[in-house]
């Protein structure tokens, strides 16, 4: 991905309210009895290409882990 970013910087996977929204239709297809181990992964900031492009709250801090879980589960208790 990296590789395909410093081709295109312009070029980025998702946006943040399109993961929580691709997530939250994935997660409503799935049978029940299917355990989901992680919804997203943090990485330390060294590794990242250009950490200025990682997703961010609105103050400008980073998201961690646990703020894309509460926004999938937002997301999934509004039906939307």
């Amino acid at each position: 991905m990296e590789r395909l970013w410093q081709k295109d910087p312009a070029a980025t996977p998702f946006a943040i309210e399109e993961y929580v929204d691709l997530v939250a239709t994935f997660l409503r297809r799935l049978r029940p009895d299917i355990a989901i181990e992680r919804l997203s992964a943090e990485v330390p900031p060294r590794y990242l290409a250009d950490p200025t492009r990682s997703w961010h709250r609105h103050e400008g801090t980073p998201l961690r882990h646990y703020d894309i879980v509460r926004l999938v589960s937002q997301r999934l208790a509004e039906g939307c």
